[in-house]
């Protein structure tokens, strides 16, 4: 009984080694939302001469996702992934955000278009991460209240 009870502690506490990929994730979640966009708003207007309507195609691109949040939670929970519902789709997430951080920052000048269209990409990669974080703790908070 005091080895159930140890599981069941080291589920809801986020500072275990178990735990950390929830908690470590939602730090980067958080990263990538706010520190990414004042450099990126940065290079387009002052390096790029990024034109208003431009700007405002960028920042209305970088928040769209966020309005269709609900499909990656509908697309985690409708088809596992060798089994999994939200290990695998955390690691996808990560993965194209990765991929596409790498794409633009081995690409010399990019053009606007690349830089609006890999933004985009990455919001919906990370909302997806987002997704699965929220539902795992949603998850665990039912086990707190048992």
């Amino acid at each position: 009984q005091i080895i159930k009870y140890q599981n069941f502690v080291s589920l809801l506490n986020p500072f275990y080694l178990s735990q950390s990929g929830i908690t470590l994730s939602y730090l980067d979640v958080g990263i990538s939302c706010y520190f990414f966009s004042a450099p990126v708003s940065y290079y387009m207007i002052n390096t790029l001469n990024c034109s208003s309507t431009r700007y405002s195609a960028y920042t209305t691109l970088l928040t769209l996702p966020w309005s269709f949040k609900f499909i990656f939670g509908m697309i985690s929970d409708a088809t596992p992934i060798y089994g999994y519902r939200r290990k695998s789709w955390l690691i996808i997430g990560w993965g194209i955000y990765i991929l596409l951080s790498l794409r633009l920052y081995f690409i010399y000048t990019p053009h606007l278009n690349d830089i609006i269209i890999s933004t985009f990409l990455m919001t919906c990669s990370y909302l997806l991460v987002n997704v699965c974080c929220d539902t795992l703790v949603v998850e665990r908070a039912k086990l707190e209240a048992q």
